[in-house]
């Protein structure tokens, strides 16, 4: 009797621990998923400016904000 409760309680608390376990990978999932289309969000106000610079300056400035823009955008966290 109580050998059979005592088995039925460690399945229990197996399966809690594995429904625990995927709980938590579901979570970091839906983290980097947030992550990421956070990230895309970011690099399609940047591409979708209009603005090209006025002068050679700005023109690499713009062109820096881009390549820092598009490395982080492409790095893993």
């Amino acid at each position: 009797m109580i050998n059979r409760q005592w088995e039925r309680l460690d399945e229990k608390a197996k399966d809690k621990g594995k429904k625990l376990r995927e709980a938590s990978q579901q979570e970091l999932f839906y983290r980097a998923l947030e992550d990421a289309n956070a990230k895309l969000d970011e690099m399609e106000r940047l591409i979708s400016s209009d603005d090209v610079g006025h002068d050679l300056r700005s023109v690499r400035t713009l062109l820096n904000k881009h390549q820092v823009s598009w490395t982080l955008t492409l790095s893993p966290r």
